[in-house]
């Protein structure tokens, strides 16, 4: 876990590239938020049954279990329905993945930090940092 100031943020990045996973979690660390990541949404479940997240932001395709599975798991959770969840793929993202509401955005890859931490601030605002 890569911890930011006291009372941050939390956010658990599920992503099975271990450089794209480095890279998106120490941009959000930049932004001062506390990150946890996973590399599929199978690990990402057991973080989840441990540890409170404000925000998920996960990867579409990926082994063991995917993003739509992971997405699907979390809705039918009392305590993780109401988490938002981003969706982030480096396929052409369409609006039927989308038609349940499950995902509170998506995201296409390659995409810049400023991009998701826009996306990040919208959901859960943004913490200071001193």
């Amino acid at each position: 876990m890569l911890r930011a100031p006291e009372n941050s943020i939390t956010i658990l990045v599920v992503e099975d590239d271990l450089t794209f996973r480095q890279v998106i979690a120490l941009g959000l660390l930049s932004y001062g938020y506390s990150v946890v990541t996973a590399e599929n949404g199978a690990s990402a479940l057991e973080q989840v049954a441990v540890s409170k997240f404000d925000l998920i932001i996960t990867d579409l395709l990926m082994p063991v279990m995917d993003g739509l599975d992971f997405a699907a798991q979390l809705k039918q959770g009392l305590v993780t329905r109401d988490i938002p969840l981003v969706l982030m793929s480096g396929r052409k993202l369409e609006a039927r993945l989308d038609e349940d509401k499950v995902f509170a955005a998506m995201l296409a890859k390659p995409f810049k930090l400023e991009a998701l931490n826009a996306i990040v601030e919208h959901f859960v605002g943004r913490t200071q940092v001193t």
